[in-house]
């Protein structure tokens, strides 16, 4: 029986090719893009690099996954793994070979792979991430597939929630707006990431209200009919200002409030179909470190901030749908809904910028949220413009 079993999955896999004959006198070392983990009852070794998987069938070959990771010859191999024989050794280093998961060492330890430039500048899960999220290295279901219809019902498009506490916010006239507001490429050509704040006049509970209407209200819902292996179902979707991938609008938006008129501070979420805050909780330790990260990511002070918006993924309600490309689509979305709100902060003359990382513990533990059920995956701040000529001044 084979330790291991080649299995392509692409057609640039060259299937007529010899499997590279293997040294004895050779050191080679594993791709740090391999990567060994269970899917189902099969135990997998796969690598972005490659257009074939290998399937573990036995336990030495799992084994051997580590050895090799280091470096070693087949004779090495085989001494270092219990019961595997020097040809069960080379018959591992040939498939990993064959699949492009393992190289030669040279004299001076390195591989090919660890000479490249371009494949030095990829970390191994920016690597696998596109490589799963994209056609062409994998034949996995991706796209939307229903693959939980059959299972389960489909999350509800706004989030189940009460609050002691709610906001009403204001609703600003849409007519007015469309009236007032600069044209799209004024707005386009003025914004800009505004880090800086009038703190005389902070950002108001009224331009929180708009700035909210006008980026992430729900405007409409409808039933979409659905019918997948014999199963008919109807899933809710709904409109917003920005789009999404199925009308789906997995995102939530938190408030994190350091100073603004009318609103104390501490943690918010907003209700898009109300159009309201509930209030998560005050100031607490949480919600300081969440206003002091985003003053760190800004290169500002924590006492210097005023609102910050949290965006979160309800992971299960997109990935019902969408296999294999669930979370990078919601990363996408992130990126619509960050143009959105600089758009929208700019016509409004508020101070506007995006955030490129941010402590997901954090906000789950002063959210009271599920880690894995809503996660945070942007944010935002969001003040009050200083007068020209001070603007002027800090650039």
């Amino acid at each position: 029986m084979a330790l291991l079993t080649l299995e392509p999955f692409s057609d640039y896999f060259d299937t007529d090719a010899e499997a590279p004959a293997v040294d004895p006198a050779q050191t080679y070392k594993l791709s740090r893009f391999a990567y060994l983990h269970q899917d189902g009852d099969d135990t997998l070794i796969e690598c972005p690099k490659s257009y074939a998987r290998l399937v573990v069938q036995a336990p030495q070959a799992a084994a051997a996954f580590g050895v090799v990771g280091k470096g070693c010859t087949a004779e090495e191999l085989a001494e270092a793994v219990d019961g595997l024989t020097l040809e069960g050794a080379t018959e591992i280093l040939g498939a990993l070979l064959h699949a492009g998961m393992a190289e030669a060492v040279d004299a001076d330890g390195n591989t090919p792979e660890s000479q490249d430039q371009v494949l030095r500048s990829w970390e191994f899960h920016d690597l696998l991430f596109h490589a799963r999220t994209r056609d062409g290295r994998h034949n996995y279901p991706a796209g939307g597939t229903y693959r939980f219809m059959t299972e389960f019902e489909s999350p509800p498009p706004v989030k189940a929630v009460a609050f002691e506490e709610t906001i009403p916010l204001f609703r600003p006239d849409l007519d007015e707006i469309i009236a007032h507001d600069p044209t799209l490429t004024e707005v386009q050509e003025a914004r800009q990431s505004v880090r800086h704040y009038d703190r005389e006049k902070p950002i108001t509970l009224d331009q929180l209200g708009e700035f909210l209407y006008r980026v992430a209200r729900i405007v409409d819902f409808w039933q979409l009919p659905l019918r997948r292996q014999g199963v008919t179902k109807r899933m809710t979707v709904a409109q917003r200002p920005y789009p999404s991938g199925g009308a789906l609008y997995e995102q939530e938006f938190y408030v994190v409030v350091n100073q603004c008129d009318g609103l104390e501070s501490g943690l918010y979420h907003y209700d898009p179909e109300r159009h309201q805050l509930g209030r998560c909780c005050g100031r607490t330790e949480e919600v300081e470190t969440l206003i002091a990260r985003m003053a760190w990511a800004s290169n500002t002070t924590p006492e210097t901030r005023q609102v910050g918006i949290i965006l979160t993924a309800r992971f299960q309600r997109f990935a019902w749908k969408y296999a294999s490309i669930a979370y990078a689509l919601m990363l996408k979305h992130a990126g619509v809904v960050y143009q959105t709100m600089y758009l929208v902060a700019t016509a409004m003359n508020l101070a506007p910028s995006g955030i490129g990382n941010g402590n997901s513990e954090v906000f789950a533990r002063a959210a009271g949220t599920n880690y894995y059920e809503e996660t945070s995956i942007g944010e935002f701040m969001l003040g009050s413009k200083l007068p020209p000529e001070q603007m002027y001044s800090l650039r």
